[in-house]
C-alpha cells in the first residue's frame, strides 16, 4: 500500500477527525480486529490457557557422580539417578561475579514424609472456585522436612529451621560484597 503524497498532514489533531471519517471502514475494522485480540488476551491470562504457566527450571546435582542437571523446580529431590540411587537434589547456585562462574552454595532435598506431602499437594486438584492450600508452617514440609547441607563431599544433612541448617542456608560472602542467585535459563 502506497501512503497518500499529504499523509502527515492527515494525521495532525486538526485534520484526523476528518481522515476517521473519510475512512471509516478501515477504522471500524481496525477496531474490530484490536477489539477480538483483547478479549482473546484477557480470557487467556483470566483462565490460565495458553498464558505463560511454565515451572520455573532449577539446578539439580547428583551427590554421587557429582554431575549437573537442569530440571523443573516442581521436582521433589532426592530424585533417582541412572543407577536408581536417590542422589539428586537440590543445587541452590550463586556467584559473586557472573553466574558463568557459578558455585553451590548449598544442597537441598525432603525428608520422606515432606516429599509424599509435596507430591499430593501438586497432583490435587483445589476444589472449583476455591485456590491451592499452602500447608501450615508447623507441617513436617517447613519445620523438620526440607533438608540442607554444604556442597562439601559427606557433609551432614540438617532441617532448614535448625541453628545448622540456616548456618548452612545462606549465600557465602564474596569480596565483592553480596553474591547472588544463579538461576537456569
Amino acid at each position: 500500500m502506497i501512503l497518500p503524497y499529504n499523509w502527515r498532514e492527515s494525521l495532525k489533531p486538526s485534520n484526523l477527525r476528518n481522515t476517521i471519517n473519510e475512512n471509516s471502514l478501515a477504522v471500524s475494522v481496525g477496531a474490530a480486529v484490536i477489539a477480538v485480540l483483547a478479549i482473546v488476551w484477557i480470557f487467556r491470562q483470566a483462565t490460565g490457557v495458553g498464558g505463560n504457566m511454565s515451572i520455573p527450571s532449577a539446578y539439580y546435582y547428583d551427590t554421587s557422580t557429582q554431575q549437573f542437571y537442569t530440571y523443573p523446580s516442581s521436582r521433589t529431590p532426592p530424585l533417582k539417578n541412572s543407577a536408581g540411587k536417590r542422589t539428586i537434589v537440590l543445587a541452590y547456585m550463586y556467584t559473586c561475579s557472573s553466574c558463568g562462574n557459578r558455585k553451590i552454595a548449598w544442597l537441598q532435598k525432603y525428608s520422606s514424609q515432606a516429599q509424599k506431602m509435596l507430591q499430593q499437594m501438586l497432583h490435587a486438584a483445589p476444589k472449583p472456585g476455591q485456590p491451592m492450600m499452602a500447608p501450615p508452617m508447623e507441617s513436617p514440609v517447613f519445620g523438620t522436612g526440607i533438608l540442607v547441607r554444604s556442597p562439601a563431599k559427606g557433609s551432614p544433612w540438617y532441617p532448614i529451621q535448625s541453628p545448622e541448617g540456616q548456618q548452612v542456608a545462606r549465600l557465602p560472602p564474596c569480596s565483592s560484597g553480596t553474591g547472588k542467585v544463579c538461576l537456569p535459563g
